[in-house]
């Protein structure tokens, strides 16, 4: 991508942003933040009628190696963090992002998920889970980092 490790930072940092690249994200809401290294936050994904939307509560921990010029977030779902709302399915999971400088305003973005979205549900959505969110997660991310310092005008796709 063309994009900065920081501008990646400053954007998985902004968590009101989120739900504008997050592939059917509905909401989301910072929790706790912990100087530039930690961050909670919550988030509400939108699920077809007639299932439950998913909620998570997910931290985020930033790892930066200069050597490597990598960043390493790792993500741990924090199923307990807040009590269950009922209007929703908590999920579980873990995952991360990998985030590699290869030249200057040129990064490799890696993005790992492994979510139980909870609940009995049909394979065709537990399969959009697993193929459509990564994909459009990236591709939305992308187009926002990529157009972030100019003035072109983005759509993010639902």
């Amino acid at each position: 991508m063309d994009a900065s490790v920081q501008n990646f930072i400053t954007t998985l940092q902004n968590i009101d942003i989120f739900p504008y690249w997050g592939h059917n994200i509905e909401s989301a809401k910072l929790l706790k933040r912990e100087g530039d290294t930690l961050q909670i936050y919550y988030s509400v994904a939108e699920v077809s009628f007639p299932y439950k939307n998913r909620d998570g509560i997910y931290l985020n921990r930033f790892h930066w190696n200069s050597e490597t010029k990598t960043l390493k977030v790792d993500i741990e779902i924090l199923s307990n963090y807040l009590e269950i709302n009922n209007k929703y399915t908590r999920v579980k999971g873990y995952g991360y992002w990998g985030v590699k400088e290869l030249l200057l305003n040129k990064i490799e973005i890696t993005f790992y998920m492994q979510i139980d979205p909870g609940g009995n549900i049909p394979s065709w959505l537990a399969n959009n889970f697993i193929d459509n969110s990564p994909y459009f997660t990236l591709l939305n991310l992308r187009q926002l980092l990529e157009n972030s310092n100019t003035s072109k005008e983005f759509y993010f796709i639902d």
